[in-house]
């Protein structure tokens, strides 16, 4: 949004916790930067659907007319985001100079292609390690207390850093 983006499209699988609260994240985007939100440009699946359902859209996505098309695509993951850029050179699109995508993780994955990947670090190992104190927590307090919920224990919030590289640009004619 930054570089001038607003027509953005965005794959998040919603089976899981992540997906969902990063597709909130695309959402409060939007409302902080004041851009109209594109609900074709919302695109979800299932864990199962991985495999197909993104590249078809993206296919169908790109087959739009030139004013309509997404000039930014924000992705899952990084996985994710390497699979449609397969999809891209197959519709003869170059990233970044016809759209731009960001993927997320900062995985190894990110770097291994002739474009490097723009992603989202964000700190795997603590929050591993934050995940198993919080069920070793769960179980002591279940043991000690079989009444309380585990609703009783706070959310931990990491910070994310954008890895910036070569897969993002301003869009064109901006």
């Amino acid at each position: 949004m930054e570089l001038g983006h607003d027509n953005i499209v965005c794959f998040f699988k919603n089976d899981d916790g992540q997906g969902s609260r990063r597709m909130k994240g695309y959402l409060k985007a939007h409302r902080k930067n004041g851009i109209t939100l594109n609900p074709n440009n919302i695109i979800t699946y299932q864990t199962e659907d991985k495999h197909h359902k993104p590249k078809e859209e993206l296919a169908k996505l790109l087959d739009l007319p030139e004013k309509e098309r997404p000039t930014a695509i924000v992705c899952y993951n990084d996985e994710l985001a390497l699979t449609l850029l397969d999809v891209i050179r197959e519709k003869n699109f170059q990233v970044p100079e016809d759209i731009s995508i960001v993927g997320f993780d900062d995985s190894f994955l990110a770097q291994i292609s002739e474009v490097k990947l723009t992603t989202i670090k964000h700190p795997q190992s603590e929050l591993g390690e934050a995940a198993g104190e919080m069920i070793l927590d769960i179980i002591k307090s279940s043991n000690a207390n079989p009444q309380k919920s585990k609703d009783t224990f706070e959310p931990i919030v990491f910070d994310t850093e954008l890895i910036v590289r070569n897969s993002t640009t301003k869009p064109k004619n901006s």
